[in-house]
């Protein structure tokens, strides 16, 4: 029980690095914990107040083991998912991985409905329903290299190709994958691929530690000259 209620904690969304592993195990216990001692750990569980970083959502840890134990059996998964504007649809997945960033969780499955490949975070996902039907699904992606992807460019309003005046091995170590995508390399340059605004993409890049130039779009581009002349009229 001791060890339930440890696990639980740990997996909870914090930024210790240990969140993966205290879900992976805490799935494997709850499969052999003896009925009375489940009923305890829950108990306690809802009577608790943990304090977190505001930016951090909460977690429904529940759902999320009810989506971990769906992606190792594997079985298909029901449950209504909430969107950035609110709506609300009703979901039928074959789930394949968890992927925890530093900020949060996401549940990488291939959405029957939509027959693609989707990202979901599970801070939105209620009514998790495993349906007892496994599958076997063949070539299943890179489950972080998707995620990277969804939030360094996928779900971004614009996108801004920059030449970083740094090597691609370099570039590599600098530049997180869900901040952008590194698209080529030639040696002494690394094209990459960054979304979001243009103010939120020119104060990000500006902060590379190289030379960069922004080769689209315009709007990026004008941004960042308005950087640059702010930053020479404040140190004349």
């Amino acid at each position: 029980m001791a060890a339930a209620v440890a696990l639980r904690a740990a997996s909870g969304g914090g930024a210790s690095g240990l969140e993966n592993a205290a879900l992976s195990a805490l799935t494997k216990l709850d499969q052999v914990l003896p009925v009375r001692l489940r009923e305890r750990v829950d108990a306690l569980r809802t009577v608790t107040v943990a304090l977190r970083r505001a930016e951090l959502p909460g977690i429904d840890l529940d759902v999320l083991v009810t989506i971990a134990l769906a992606c190792r059996r594997p079985e298909r998964l029901r449950f209504s998912y909430e969107a950035a504007d609110g709506a609300t649809t009703d979901r039928h997945v074959e789930p394949f991985r968890l992927v925890y960033t530093d900020r949060r969780w996401y549940l990488v499955a291939f959405d029957l409905t939509r027959d693609d490949w989707r990202t979901f975070r599970p801070d939105r996902i209620s009514e998790a329903k495993p349906t007892g039907v496994p599958f076997d699904r063949a070539d299943p992606p890179d489950a972080a290299a998707l995620v990277a992807h969804g939030l360094a460019v996928g779900a971004h309003p614009i996108t801004a190709l920059v030449r970083l005046h740094m090597s691609r091995a370099r570039a590599e170590r600098v530049v997180a994958p869900t901040a952008a995508q590194i698209e080529s390399g030639d040696g002494e340059t690394t094209l990459v691929r960054v979304g979001g605004d243009a103010e939120w993409i020119a104060e990000y890049v500006v902060g590379l530690p190289c030379r960069i130039e922004v080769l689209e779009p315009d709007d990026v581009r004008a941004e960042v000259r308005a950087r640059g002349e702010r930053l020479a009229r404040d140190h004349a």
